[in-house]
């Protein structure tokens, strides 16, 4: 689905990824792990297309992403791949359903149809109750159930996530882990993640070890 041929990016004068090759197979859950400021997440943001490699190059389904304009790649970004980020990042004023609908409505949907997908979505992570809920009235594992219904409305084969589990407690960080395997079965979802939790990582189908900016064998 994914592959990434010797990918360079440095930030300022640092560089950080130093010639990597790495894959992503349909339907694989995939952690990225390694020490920090082995590069992890500026690994993460190439592949799904967030930043761009200073060389090299990322193929997703036999689209060079290299040839595509910013504006074409940001349609790419919204059709195909979905984010999940250590802070659930949902705007405070949306309620938990408006949230959710953001995607679809920027990927030029009507009101009506982003509403319905994002409600299903709700309702497929058992938050059809909390969707007119702010944020701020939801715990920290609905807001970031709420993140990944988000990032699942517009269907995309592609998840990403980075350090997903980092900010909640053991118990709702093992069930969002649950639910990442569980969509992975019932949509073969593609997913690779950046994580520091050795029960996530390990769970994976397999691992990218990063260290100093290359993948150890």
């Amino acid at each position: 689905m994914l592959t990434a041929t010797g990918i360079h990016k440095s930030h300022d004068d640092l560089q950080v990824l130093r010639g990597v090759d790495v894959s992503l197979s349909a339907g694989e859950v995939v952690s990225i792990v390694g020490p920090s400021g082995a590069g992890k997440t500026t690994l993460l943001n190439v592949l799904s297309t967030l930043d761009r490699p200073d060389s090299g190059s990322v193929v997703v389904n036999g689209i060079d992403l290299a040839t595509l304009k910013d504006k074409s790649l940001a349609r790419f970004r919204n059709a195909h791949i979905g984010f999940v980020f250590q802070f659930h990042q949902l705007l405070p004023e949306f309620n938990a359903l408006e949230n959710a609908m953001l995607p679809a409505l920027v990927g030029g949907q009507p009101e009506a149809q982003a509403e319905a997908a994002a409600m299903a979505r709700l309702q497929e992570l058992g938050l059809e109750s909390r969707a007119k809920h702010l944020p701020s009235q939801l715990s920290g594992g609905e807001q970031q159930r709420v993140a990944v219904a988000r990032a699942l409305v517009n269907d995309p084969p592609l998840l990403f996530a980075d350090e997903p589990s980092g900010n909640l407690d053991t118990a709702n960080a093992n069930a969002l882990h649950d639910l990442f395997f569980d969509l992975r079965d019932r949509h073969g979802l593609t997913i690779a993640l950046v994580t520091h939790n050795e029960g996530l990582a390990e769970r994976a189908d397999r691992q990218i070890r990063l260290r100093d900016g290359r993948v150890q064998s």
